[in-house]
């Protein structure tokens, strides 16, 4: 099981497979918690940051850039209890609690980041939200199409760098949890593992997490944002 961060300079966490585990040795398990508490900024802080990526935007400096903040809160709810919720809130969303020496992470991700079976693979692009409706009418505007295509474009010219040979799904709008997305899958075949960790190493991080041009988003994010993030848009 691969744990990895944000930055792939940081050191990434590769754990044992161990056998599956029932409800009471689950509920017996010890947790491990980080010692330092993460940098939450001011209103004021995140304001003047979200200036600064405006201004990159408009000077052309950036196309797009995902900022990040935290807000740290009490859970007073025991962690496999919130384990289980999210499995119930997101059915379709890969749910995970991991917990180890660089601390405990929850959540629900509804993106895959590479997923292989046999000699084929396959990936999506997935940006844009919107408010999930019963009615599956979503009015999707331009900004959205093109917030997910610009993920679509960075995808497709990566399969291409790695010669793989690929087809397009149709964009489709898909729910997760209480949003709702725009997602694009692309399906291919590779020739070797070693292929498809190359493309997980070129593909991460996606502009649906940091940004485009790639590397002059994650410097701005890395000059602008106070707090480390760590294993957030990580990838596992």
């Amino acid at each position: 099981f691969v744990f990895a961060p944000f930055l792939s300079k940081d050191p990434a966490f590769y754990l044992e497979k161990s056998k599956k585990v029932d409800d009471k040795q689950f509920f017996e398990s010890e947790f491990f918690y980080g010692s330092e508490r993460p940098f939450c900024a001011t209103q004021q802080e995140y304001f003047d940051y979200t200036l600064a990526a405006i201004d990159a935007l408009k000077n052309g400096i950036l196309d797009k850039v995902v900022t990040s903040r935290v807000v740290q809160c009490r859970i007073e709810k025991d962690l496999r209890l919130l384990f289980y919720e999210l499995c119930n809130q997101y059915p379709n969303a890969f749910v995970y609690l991991v917990s180890g020496p660089f601390g405990t992470w929850c959540g629900a991700s509804p993106e895959i980041l590479v997923s292989t079976k046999g000699k084929e693979l396959e990936t999506v692009a997935l940006a844009g939200t919107l408010p999930y409706r019963e009615d599956g009418k979503y009015p999707w505007r331009e900004k959205e199409k093109r917030e997910q295509q610009m993920v679509a474009d960075y995808i497709e010219k990566v399969l291409k760098d790695h010669h793989i040979d690929y087809k397009v799904g149709e964009r489709k709008t898909v729910r997760a949890g209480n949003v709702a997305h725009l997602k694009t899958t692309f399906t291919g075949y590779f020739d070797n593992l070693g292929q498809v960790m190359d493309l997980v190493q070129r593909l991460h991080p996606t502009p649906a997490v940091c940004g485009l041009p790639l590397n002059e988003a994650r410097k701005f994010i890395l000059q602008n944002e106070k707090h480390q993030r760590a294993f957030y848009t990580g990838y596992l």
